[in-house]
C-alpha cells in the first residue's frame, strides 16, 4: 500500500480487523490497456492503406467507398480507444484491501467499505463489455447498497485471488444460518439450484444427496454429476447462482464431493 493510499483509509477500516491481503493496481494491466489500443489502430490503418495504395486518392468509386467506410471505422475505433484509456487512466489508483472482517475499494470516485456481515449476497460471472466478456463479482449488502468488483475496471494484481476471497469470507458468515435452515427442513435458494433436506433441486428435478456423485465449478459454471449417470446432470452459469461459495460449502459438509475452480481469470 502506497503513503496516498493511507491517508485515504476511513476510520470504519480500522475497525475490520487485521489486514489479509491487499490488491494493488496491476501497473502491467494498465499500461497494456494504455499502449494496446493505438497500437491496434495503428496496424489496422496500416495493413488497410498498404493494401490500397490509391486508398487516399481513391480513382474508382469502389476506392471512394473503401475510404469513407475505412475512416468511419478508424473515427469509431478512436472513439473507443479514447474510452478504454480513460478509464484505465481513471482506475491507476485503485486498491482493494480485505481485512478479518470487511473489505475496502478505493477508486477515483470514492471509498467503499463493508463488513462481511453486512453483505446477503454475492454473483460471480462474465458480464458483456462492447465487444468482450469480464469477469465481475456482484455484492448486495443488507441496507441496499450494491457494489461490484469488475475486471474491467479494477485492474488490480491476482483477480482471481480477490475474488475467491471475498466469497469464501462472506460464505464464512452466511455459513452458520445456513446450517440451521438446512436442519430445521428447509429449502435455500442459490436462484437456479437449490438445496434441500432431500437433495439438489433444479427446476422440477430433485437429485437425492445418496445419488449426488461430484459437483464442480469449472469454467464459470457448476456440474451437477449424477452417480451411475453418463450425462451431466445439471449445468448451471455461475451468473445464475447467488452465494455460490456458500452453496458448495454446504454441499461438501453434507458429504458431496466438491472442487473448486479459482484458476480462470
Amino acid at each position: 500500500m502506497s503513503p496516498a493510499t493511507l491517508d485515504k483509509v476511513p476510520e470504519s477500516a480500522y475497525e475490520l480487523g487485521n489486514l489479509v491481503e491487499d490488491f494493488p493496481v496491476s501497473r502491467e494491466e494498465l499500461w497494456a490497456n494504455l499502449l494496446c489500443v493505438p497500437a491496434l489502430l495503428g496496424l489496422a490503418g496500416w495493413i488497410v492503406y498498404a493494401r490500397v495504395p490509391n486508398l487516399l486518392a481513391p480513382q474508382s468509386m469502389v476506392e471512394f467507398l473503401i475510404l469513407g467506410g475505412g475512416s468511419l471505422a478508424v473515427l469509431g475505433g478512436i472513439a473507443w480507444g479514447i474510452t478504454i484509456i480513460t478509464k484505465a487512466y481513471r482506475n491507476r489508483e485503485t486498491c482493494v484491501l480485505v481485512f478479518d472482517e470487511g473489505l475496502v475499494c478505493f477508486r477515483l470516485d470514492g471509498v467503499f467499505t463493508c463488513r462481511w456481515e453486512e453483505i446477503e449476497g454475492t454473483c460471480e460471472g462474465l458480464y458483456d463489455l462492447h465487444v468482450a466478456q469480464v469477469r465481475a463479482l456482484s455484492m448486495q449488502c443488507r441496507d441496499g447498497r450494491t457494489f461490484k468488483l469488475s475486471h474491467a475496471t479494477d485492474m488490480v494484481k491476482n483477480f482471481p485471488r480477490l475474488i475467491e476471497l471475498v466469497e469464501r469470507k462472506v460464505a464464512e458468515q452466511l455459513l452458520p444460518a445456513a446450517r440451521d435452515e438446512l436442519r430445521a427442513g428447509h429449502t435455500l435458494d442459490f436462484q437456479e439450484l437449490k438445496l434441500s433436506p432431500k437433495g439438489i433441486v433444479h427446476g422440477e428435478r430433485l437429485l437425492p444427496w445418496a445419488e449426488v456423485k461430484a459437483i464442480h465449478e469449472e469454467q464459470f459454471r457448476i456440474t451437477v454429476e449424477q452417480s451411475g449417470a453418463y450425462l451431466t446432470w445439471a449445468a448451471v452459469a455461475t451468473g445464475n447462482l447467488t452465494n455460490k461459495r456458500l452453496m458448495l460449502e454446504l454441499a461438501n459438509e453434507l458429504g458431496t464431493n466438491v472442487t473448486w475452480d479459482v484458476s480462470h481469470a
